[in-house]
């Protein structure tokens, strides 16, 4: 991979941790100049971005029930955790339900607060 593809690579897969996941790196694969490995960081990017949130998504709430986490600290730890919005609603309504809508709102909260404060 020549230095322009690496270096793209890279603002995929940063932009994807930083901001909002798979509808970041569409975007951002979009103002960026094609190459021949365009294509193939777009796709592989966005699998990997898609796969691991779905596995945190699985795991995570696990982990605070495991832990006993508050709902506060649930809500902290799943929101600045999770990098995909739509698993951190998923997330949301995978807990039980006295404490899902708390921690729901707080994740989605904590989710976006994070990503617009690391601009």
């Amino acid at each position: 991979m020549n230095d322009l593809g690496a270096r793209s690579w890279g603002v995929l897969t940063d932009g994807a941790v930083a901001i909002c996941g798979t509808s970041a790196v569409i975007a951002i694969c979009a103002a960026l100049p094609k190459n021949e490995h365009s294509e193939r960081n777009l796709i592989f990017t966005v699998l990997s971005v898609t796969v691991l949130s779905t596995l945190a998504m699985i795991a995570y709430p696990i982990l605070t029930e495991l832990f006993e986490f508050s709902d506060e600290v649930s809500g902290v730890f799943l929101g600045g955790t999770i990098h995909d919005v739509v698993q951190v609603v998923g997330v949301g309504f995978s807990c039980p339900t006295k404490r899902a809508k708390r921690q729901l709102w707080s994740s989605v909260f904590v989710s976006q607060c994070w990503r617009l404060w690391s601009y």
